[in-house]
């Protein structure tokens, strides 16, 4: 009898259920055929990691310092309805988890399919902070941010994060699988185009908030 010995997590991904169902294989096989160039989401950041929640209750709140979870993150805009406020003091003290200009946030955990996977472009002017169910896309580069978003936030880019996600009751994908998600690279011209799309929205959505608040 023969053994091979291998690194764990590559152990890991080879057991995950989820990485060969034949809808997501095909769905892969559809972005790597797709006849552009395909990269990795590891290209295109500096860095992908979760996010923290403050361990003891601060009864400084300010409404200007932001704790998002995953139920504020929803595919391609921010939900402030259920905001959790933090001090400035625990804003300043944890900078690793700011959120900035050329950053996107994820859902990396959720009790539904529908959950996990959800991609929000920073555009605000409010301090963020992240919690440790989102991941930051640190300093997006090379490719249009809100184009990415986009992408992510599509039937194919989700089925993509759910390829490499686990578990049974609530799913998860780590940092590391995160980075092996695919993501086809049109010409500028239409990364533009689709991310203009997704600003004009965004910039919409902002103004029926505002009107709804002076109203």
């Amino acid at each position: 009898m023969k053994i091979t010995w291998t690194k764990p997590h590559l152990l890991d991904d080879m057991i995950t259920p989820e990485l060969y169902r034949d809808e997501y294989v095909n769905n892969l096989s559809k972005v790597i055929n797709c006849g552009l160039k395909v990269k990795s989401l590891s290209d295109y950041v500096s860095s992908i990691y979760r996010g923290f929640t403050p361990e003891h209750k601060d009864n400084n709140c300010n409404s200007d310092y932001l704790l998002l979870k995953t139920v504020n993150i929803r595919r391609n805009y921010l939900d402030l309805s259920s905001s959790f406020a933090v001090s400035e003091k625990v804003f300043s003290e944890n900078p690793r988890y700011h959120v900035n200009e050329n950053d996107a946030l994820i859902t990396i955990m959720g009790a539904t399919d529908d959950v996990l996977g959800r991609a929000w472009s920073f555009n605000s002017k409010k301090h963020f902070l992240f919690s440790d169910g989102v991941a930051i896309l640190k300093n997006i580069k090379g490719i249009d941010k809100e184009y990415l978003v986009s992408y992510l936030n599509s039937e194919v880019g989700h089925k993509s994060i759910l390829q490499w996600s686990s578990g049974s009751t609530r799913k998860y994908i780590t940092n590391e699988r995160l980075a092996k998600i695919k993501i086809p690279e049109p010409t500028l011209e239409i990364q533009n185009y689709i991310g203009n799309k997704v600003r004009k929205a965004e910039e919409l959505r902002e103004k029926a908030n505002k009107n709804r608040r002076e109203y």
